[in-house]
């Protein structure tokens, strides 16, 4: 995997893990949307900050399994990991950058 695919998943895990809405929002252009599983999507940097403001996600461990990287654009497919009431949960996910 490339490493600014790394960085930017270190920096993210960083600041899920700390509460910092403010950090993952910055990670993200102004067009940027995400759309988190069995939600609407969530459209700008404003409405991403938002959307992770709240207490901190602590223990979230990403798992890739395919990164394909073109240029300037890559796309990521993992699933992100939490371990949450002693059972351990798995979210697939997919990013395009």
């Amino acid at each position: 995997m490339e490493e600014w695919v790394r960085i930017y998943y270190q920096a993210y895990q960083d600041a899920r893990s700390q509460g910092d809405s403010r950090a993952i929002a910055a990670l993200c252009t102004e067009d940027c949307v995400v759309i988190p599983p069995g939600q609407s999507p969530i459209k700008g940097r404003q409405a991403i900050e938002e959307f992770y403001a709240g207490p901190p996600s602590s223990g979230i461990q990403m798992e890739f399994d395919r990164a394909v990287v073109s240029g300037d654009t890559a796309f990521v497919h993992g699933i992100a990991h939490r371990d949450a009431d002693g059972t351990r949960q798995g979210v697939a996910f997919a990013d395009v950058f």
